[in-house]
């Protein structure tokens, strides 16, 4: 996702990558969290725009989002994903840094039993 930083008017990227399907799921993910409060829409240049602030917060996030999925593939290979999502399927936070930590608990404890 092309994002424009209001102070400097520097172009940068934010991305998520789905190892299955190799499309980039940015977007979804700040949506799906009411991310889109901290971006807007620039129709003339056809991007979106946020503080230096805000880019780097949702760097961070998708960054461990991408960390955490490369977790869970690599313990759903060892485990199968049935047992691996089983560990996960009740994990519900309304923030997602809050959300991801949980779930990397909850992964902690499968992996320990």
């Amino acid at each position: 996702m092309k994002v424009i930083i209001r102070e400097t008017g520097e172009e940068k990227q934010l991305t998520l990558i789905d190892p299955r399907m190799q499309t980039d799921y940015a977007a979804d993910v700040i949506g799906a969290w009411n991310g889109w409060l901290c971006f807007d829409y620039d129709e003339a240049k056809g991007v979106h725009t946020c503080s230096q602030l805000a880019f780097d917060y949702w760097k961070n996030v998708l960054r461990k989002c991408e960390q955490l999925e490369a977790r869970i593939q690599h313990l759903c290979q060892i485990y199968g994903s049935t047992a691996v999502y089983d560990a996960i399927t009740d994990v519900h936070y309304n923030d997602l840094l809050m959300h991801i930590q949980a779930v990397h608990q909850c992964l902690d404890e499968f992996e320990n039993k």
